[in-house]
């Protein structure tokens, strides 16, 4: 009976994982080579061996869905990039604005805004760990200067498995001078999802 009843308690925790995304379209880069260049990764922590959990040493899928995002200006000008800017669009047309690092450290404290049962909870020294760890890959606003790029991971709220079909990342960077913005925007669904 025992059993039963922690097993009754684990799935639940199971199901909050954000699904893995995959491309619609392949390769997920924009851009040509005298322009500016944006590359985009999903980020799947879940599973086993995982190659972005060890990368990032935090289970990520449990709190948000996230990205790698890599910008490359290839341009004689400087152009600026605001993670908040950036729009995760559901197919209901439900959108996310990326979270800053405050909200990314919140919605993680907060267990990725779902209620979690925690069967060993982690010590405050795994939360400021990992905490740390996240506020670190997180990309940041700036400028980049001409020949120069930026990386780092845009953490949404997670996406609903019900509504992770035609999920669209969209994103811009905007030129400093002209003030023009370049829109950059990348299809994916739920990976093995029929």
């Amino acid at each position: 009976m025992k059993r039963f009843i922690l097993l009754l308690f684990l799935l639940p925790a199971c199901t909050s994982v954000s699904p893995p995304l995959a491309p619609l379209e392949r390769p997920l880069t924009s851009g040509a080579s005298e322009i500016v260049q944006v590359i985009v990764k999903p980020v799947i922590t879940s599973g086993i061996n995982s190659e972005d959990e060890q990368k990032y040493g935090v289970d990520l899928s449990a709190y948000f869905t996230a990205f790698e995002v890599h910008i490359i200006n290839r341009t004689n000008e400087e152009i600026s990039f605001d993670p908040t800017q950036a729009r995760l669009i559901n197919g209901t047309g439900q959108i996310n604005s990326g979270l800053d690092e405050q909200g990314a450290v919140q919605y993680y404290m907060n267990g990725g805004g779902n209620t979690i049962l925690t069967i060993v909870p982690k010590s405050k020294a795994i939360v400021d760990e990992e905490t740390r760890k996240i506020v670190r890959a997180r990309i940041t606003e700036g400028m980049i200067g001409p020949g120069g790029q930026k990386e780092g991971l845009l953490f949404f709220k997670k996406v609903s498995p019900e509504h992770c079909q035609e999920i669209v990342l969209k994103l811009d960077v905007a030129v400093r001078e002209s003030g023009e913005r370049k829109d950059f925007s990348f299809p994916f669904s739920c990976a093995n999802k029929s």
